[in-house]
């Protein structure tokens, strides 16, 4: 895990969620956050809607911040599903099988 996520309790990922340049943001900071064990917080971007379930994710980052204070337990259970899910759709050995899926194929 790096160390800026390791050396905190929560991930928050601010972003210009307005500007369409900025829409096309990968998810690979909140995915990073999630498998670290931090909750994160985060501006709604397309790419981060599949692993809302996991996060907060909203246009008030003080109100997500707000509610994980509020919700110690949940924030938990979100962080721990997301890590589930992580190891399964995003691990190392995920992305093999796909790869390995994708040329078995022929594609």
């Amino acid at each position: 895990m790096p160390l800026i996520i390791q050396s905190n309790d929560m991930v928050l990922i601010p972003s210009d969620y307005r500007d369409p340049v900025k829409q096309a943001k990968s998810p690979n900071r909140l995915i990073a956050g999630v498998h670290g064990g931090r909750f994160v917080v985060a501006h709604p971007l397309p790419a981060y809607a599949p692993y809302a379930a996991f996060a907060w994710i909203g246009e008030d980052l003080c109100e997500g911040v707000q509610w994980a204070i509020r919700h110690p337990r949940e924030v938990v259970e979100r962080i721990s599903r997301g890590q589930a899910y992580i190891d399964q759709h995003h691990s190392a050995e995920a992305v093999a099988r796909f790869w390995l899926d994708v040329l078995d194929s022929g594609a």
